[in-house]
């Protein structure tokens, strides 16, 4: 009857303080993964209650988002991904919703060369540029210039053709 009153306490015990042990290393495994990925110059990575926001302050996108481990981010990303460029203001509210009706078709369709074109379309009527790129398991797309932009992303599986 002794041993029971002290295996059950201490197994209770090592219990709590491996899982408490756990939680503290896969903070810090995270907030080494994302000290890693702020080395590139051009992005900013920071991590708040499982969203993962990225500020590119300047270059390209593609250059950019082709830096960094798509994996990587997903692995500390529990909640949602934010991508914008530090310093624009928004385009249109007209226009973003365009942006969003592309890249959702393409995710749908497949045919991501069509929505590239239609997107580089779409820029040049309201005087801007765009990019698209598939990232990891994401379709990645940007319209804006000098000090506008909007940048939108849908991953790959989300949207199913019947």
């Amino acid at each position: 009857m002794l041993r029971w009153k002290i295996f059950i306490p201490m197994a209770i015990l090592l219990t709590v303080a491996g899982l408490l042990g756990s939680y503290f290393w896969s903070a810090s495994a995270s907030n080494r993964y994302l000290s890693a990925l702020n080395e590139t110059e051009n992005a900013q990575i920071m991590l708040e209650d499982g969203l993962v926001s990225i500020k590119i302050n300047d270059g390209s996108i593609a250059d950019i988002l082709g830096e960094l481990d798509s994996k990587q981010v997903e692995e500390f990303a529990s909640d949602s991904l934010s991508i914008e460029r530090a310093g624009a203001g928004e385009v249109s509210p007209s226009l973003q919703g365009q942006v969003d009706l592309v890249v959702y078709e393409a995710v749908a369709t497949r045919e991501y060369f069509q929505a590239n074109l239609q997107l580089q379309d779409l820029a040049s009527r309201w005087d801007l540029e765009a990019e698209m790129i598939i990232w990891g398991d994401k379709l990645v797309a940007e319209v804006g210039d000098s000090g506008h932009s909007y940048i939108t992303h849908c991953p790959l599986e989300e949207v199913r053709a019947p």
